[in-house]
């Protein structure tokens, strides 16, 4: 029998419905700040390497805290972590907020990515309870395209509030928005950690998991985890310093474009994420994770070469709508490829450790391309980015197994 407050009488389908409800709402106040939070930053008068720092140390709380919350998810179950993780994020938009100098906006960026740990992790966990190598890649898509209908919107939303209330609005919403998430995670969303006694509804449970440095061990020695875990590396990194640093940076420094413009810019990868997630979700479960992964890492490396190339608005909105349909494509392959290679016994801390090295580029990247920029330029540190993602794609392409699809299915 389910315990109280688990998935019983709930549907696959209905559980990422729930879900996708929740981070969309998170998503939709973090969209909001994102192409804020750097001007916000250059407002307290620091260059574009501390602007960078911003990120980094986001990532560095999210390091620290990703495999004690894959622990936490098996000992109290996905559901607590759901909840606890959008009010410290709730807690950290707030002091963002009514930060009155840039130390304090360092130290209100760790307590969002200690947040973004615990509920990320959560979330990611129970999505591989509800799915199978069979409809893995689909149900990821299904998830991540809530993720990203929400992180479309926000931007251009940002911007308008921003510009209308000042930049400080923006994270007043987002507090408001994750405190909704807590809540729609306490009503609603039900524990999908299976029953320890035995079979789950979605999966096993098993009664003993493996000792927390055996399971590191075995997969730091498992060459298709750091094969993946460097691929996914590779897109935070591109995601916090191409994108979510450098970006704002070249639209409004060279280019001269205004909040919302570098918003719509934002919305615009959004879209193209969201437009192509599912059929990538689709392609990765049916021919592989491998055939997705590969063309979208090249694909976005090739974008993040053209913003410097073509030097003009125009280009930078053509070459956002590239790279939102190069990260689009490769949204759900690489997590669900880890989620296929992952002990079931020791299913929280495999993902954590998956999340952690994979933050390592979300912290490494704002601050050496930030570094670049000021040092060398534009051009030089968007080189630099295009080169780690080639480099990762290619040896993913060159040395990492199938798990799904008509190759995956043959062994």
């Amino acid at each position: 029998m389910a315990p109280a407050g688990s998935s019983a009488g709930h549907s696959t389908g209905g559980i990422v419905l729930l879900l996708s409800a929740q981070v969309f709402l998170i998503m939709l106040g973090l969209g909001l700040v994102t192409p804020i939070l750097p001007l916000y930053a250059q407002s307290f008068g620091v260059g574009a390497a501390a602007v960078g720092s911003l990120v980094m140390v986001f990532g560095i709380a999210r390091m620290v805290v990703n495999i004690p919350a894959g622990q936490w998810t098996d000992r109290f179950g996905r559901k607590r972590l759901l909840v606890v993780g959008p009010l410290i994020n709730a807690v950290g938009a707030v002091g963002l907020a009514f930060s009155g100098s840039f130390p304090e906006l360092l130290l209100w960026r760790v307590v969002q990515g200690i947040g973004s740990a615990v509920v990320t992790t959560a979330a990611m966990i129970a999505v591989a309870d509800i799915s199978n190598p069979q409809n893995r890649g689909r149900i990821m898509s299904l998830y991540q395209g809530s993720l990203l209908l929400g992180a479309g919107a926000g931007p251009a939303f940002g911007g308008i509030l921003a510009e209308a209330y000042g930049v400080r609005a923006p994270f007043l919403v987002f507090a408001v928005l994750t405190l909704l998430a807590a809540l729609w995670a306490l009503v609603r969303i039900p524990e999908t950690r299976p029953a320890v006694e035995g079979e789950g509804e979605f999966g096993a449970g098993p009664p003993a998991a493996p000792a927390l440095r055996q399971v590191m061990g075995d997969l730091m020695r498992n060459r298709d985890f750091v094969l993946i875990s460097a691929v996914t590396l590779g897109i935070f990194f591109t995601r916090s310093g191409g994108q979510m640093t450098l970006l704002p940076l070249l639209g409004h420094n060279v280019l001269g474009m205004s909040e919302s413009a570098i918003g719509l810019a934002f919305t615009l990868i959004a879209a193209c994420n969201f437009v192509s997630l599912y059929a990538a979700g689709t392609l990765a479960d049916r021919i592989g994770r491998k055939a997705v992964i590969v063309p979208s890492g090249l694909l976005t490396a090739l974008s993040i070469v053209l913003f410097v190339v073509t030097g003009s608005v125009e280009g930078f909105f053509l070459n956002a709508l590239l790279l939102g349909i190069g990260t689009g494509l490769g949204g759900p392959a690489p997590a669900a490829y880890a989620t296929d290679i992952a002990p079931r016994t020791a299913l929280g801390p495999a993902m954590g450790l998956y999340r952690t090295i994979s933050d390592f580029g979300l912290v490494v990247g704002p601050v050496l391309l930030g570094a670049i920029v000021d040092v060398a330029g534009y051009g030089p540190a968007f080189g630099v980015n295009a080169v780690l993602l080639v480099g990762t794609t290619l040896a993913f392409a060159a040395w990492a197994r199938e798990t799904a699809g008509r190759r995956g299915a043959r062994g």
